[in-house]
């Protein structure tokens, strides 16, 4: 298996935008080329990487460049955070699942969020509750 190579290390997004352009010269292809491949519009990534930067890159488009460029991110711990991770203040609940559980509640409460209780009997179209 052949070792796979860092090719740019992020902090912002004009890194990000800097890398994916790097990369497009790196492979030495042209925009239009990636946009074919990634199923994006026609120049749609010099768009999104030319010095003019006319779009920002989004949900919809940041994963399909990212495959036509044959990359991907990932997410380390930043050398030096154990000095500033004191600094965070700590949240209220210990788990992300028992504020996603509040915040369902809330939203039951309020009507927003409308779910049968598990056991309840939900009445069919043209019956009688």
């Amino acid at each position: 298996m052949r070792s796979r190579r860092r090719l740019a290390v992020v902090h912002s997004y004009d890194d990000l935008v800097l890398a994916l352009r790097q990369r497009v010269d790196e492979l030495e292809t042209t925009f239009e080329s990636v946009d074919e491949l990634a199923g994006l519009p026609l120049r749609y990534s010099g768009k999104l990487l030319g010095p003019a930067r006319a779009r920002s890159l989004g949900r919809i488009s940041l994963g399909p460049l990212m495959g036509a460029l044959g990359i991907e991110i990932h997410v380390v711990e930043a050398p030096g955070f154990a000095r500033i991770r004191r600094r965070l203040e700590p949240r209220r609940w210990h788990s992300p699942v028992v504020a996603a559980r509040r915040t369902d509640e809330w939203r039951r409460r309020r009507g927003a969020l409308v779910q049968p209780e598990p056991n309840a009997v939900v009445p069919q179209a043209g019956q009688q509750p």
